[in-house]
């Protein structure tokens, strides 16, 4: 069960090197809003793609963060600067694509026992903490065409328009966020390397979180699959 305390979209518009930033968190009580928020959550937390890092010392994201989990600033005071930092960031890439910016507060509660559980395995699931996380997560947005319908004098004329602000299908894929466990500071993040300069950069580890980048399980797999599949060529 995922439970949404707090979340907030940023909108990035790097055609007019303007930024949309929000003044308000979104409504949550909303359904399809609800609804559309826990399901990319759920879906970032559960990929195999998540690589894990470790905060560097002295890593300014953890000092706002912490400010932030003391009630010494507001939710959207600190998604606001998450925005400002990542759009200096993300606007000076080699290869500029339409993102808008999710930021989230949410707690998970842990996995339901199975139903062969022993007593042992039942208390600490019952007593079991919710797990507390905040999330960064860029929503790429898609161009996609939509019919316009028009009622000039002499009857009406149906138009096909170009739209640029369309963001990902709830089961779509995202590519690069942050997830923070708010009680061990453990990060769990996706990114892709992009290009500032000509240099490769990771925006995501790098830049906004300064922490360490460890493999994710399915590039363990992977590592494992080329290296038993070397050996059995090798030795027929």
């Amino acid at each position: 069960m995922l439970n949404v305390r707090h979340a907030i979209l940023h909108a990035f518009d790097f055609d007019t090197g303007t930024t949309f930033l929000s003044d308000h968190e979104l409504d949550l009580e909303e359904k399809l809003v609800k609804s559309y928020v826990r399901r990319h959550l759920n879906r970032c937390v559960s990929s195999e793609r998540n690589m894990h890092g470790e905060f560097s010392e002295g890593s300014g994201f953890v000092e706002e963060l912490g400010l932030y989990l003391s009630r010494r600033s507001s939710f959207g005071e600190l998604s606001k600067q998450i925005a400002q930092f990542l759009w200096e960031k993300l606007r000076t890439c080699d290869d500029l694509e339409p993102l808008d910016l999710l930021v989230a507060d949410f707690e998970q509660s842990a996995e339901a026992p199975r139903e062969d559980a022993d007593e042992d395995e039942l208390r600490r699931a019952y007593d079991a903490e919710p797990t507390r996380r905040f999330a960064v997560v860029l929503l790429p947005r898609s161009q996609t065409f939509m019919h316009s319908i028009e009622h000039p004098a002499g009857g009406a004329t149906n138009e096909i328009v170009r739209h640029d602000a369309t963001l990902p299908n709830p089961s779509g894929k995202v590519n690069t966020y942050a997830l923070v466990d708010c009680k061990t500071l453990a990060v769990d993040f996706c990114d892709k390397p992009r290009t500032i300069a000509g240099a490769e950069v990771w925006i995501m580890p790098n830049m906004l979180l300064q922490c360490s980048r460890e493999p994710s399980s399915r590039e363990v797999i992977e590592s494992v699959e080329r290296i038993v599949e070397e050996v059995a060529e090798e030795t027929g």
